[in-house]
């Protein structure tokens, strides 16, 4: 497989990741000038994601780099939010079957402790989140305003179980042994941004701006 350096992911986000989403990570400096994460960069890089075959990592689980934040480093030990939402059959194929999205607000979870909201066996979509961030395979930890998407083989996911329609929101379901689709994206690294907004129980922000939805 070629592989493609991140300028050339700045300059032609579509070209580059229809032929792969596995990137060497290039000093900060040589690709600082990347464009802002617009709604048009956004629609072709989940565009090009559809077909792209990204990086297989040693637990089965494929990991596509979409966008480098330029915020903060995850670190192990920090508190983090994510965005998820996740489809059976392929990215974007209509309505997820579970999204944080719903819940207008992103979960949160500490870096390398167990998931209090787990979602799946075994540890929960908090652990397949922590599992993107950390990268691999040649893929670095994420930064803060990143984003990642993965295909999570059923072993890792709901497995023979499967996962009912109505234990989702959306009601819809996942059938035994059938992988998922997840993309996600890391809204706070350990900086607080999102702490700040969200700081009292049931508050809801999806940006965690002040002011912003």
């Amino acid at each position: 497989m070629r592989v493609l350096r991140r300028p050339m992911l700045v300059q032609n986000a579509a070209l580059v990741l229809a032929a792969t989403l596995s990137v060497f990570h290039e000093p900060r400096s040589a690709w600082a000038a990347r464009p802002k994460l617009t709604g048009d960069l956004a629609n072709s890089l989940e565009k090009a994601s559809r077909d792209a075959e990204g990086t297989l990592l040693k637990s089965g689980m494929r990991l596509l780099d979409l966008y480098e934040g330029a915020g903060l480093e995850a670190a192990e030990g920090a508190k983090v939010y994510c965005h998820y939402k996740y489809w059976t059959g392929g990215f974007d194929r209509g309505m997820p079957v579970e999204a944080s999205y719903f819940r207008t607000r992103p979960v949160a979870f500490v870096l390398g402790a167990e998931g209090a909201d787990a979602e799946l066996p075994g540890g929960g979509i908090n652990n397949l989140l922590a599992d993107a961030i950390r990268g691999g395979g040649g893929l670095p930890q994420m930064r803060e305003g990143g984003w990642r998407r993965m295909v999570v083989p059923a072993s890792l996911a709901f497995g023979e179980a499967g996962l009912p329609r109505t234990a989702t929101i959306s009601r819809t379901g996942v059938a035994a042994n059938e992988q998922l689709f997840v993309d996600m994206r890391l809204m706070d690294a350990g900086s607080g941004k999102c702490d700040r907004v969200l700081y009292y129980k049931g508050a809801k922000s999806i940006s965690c701006e002040v002011g912003k939805p």
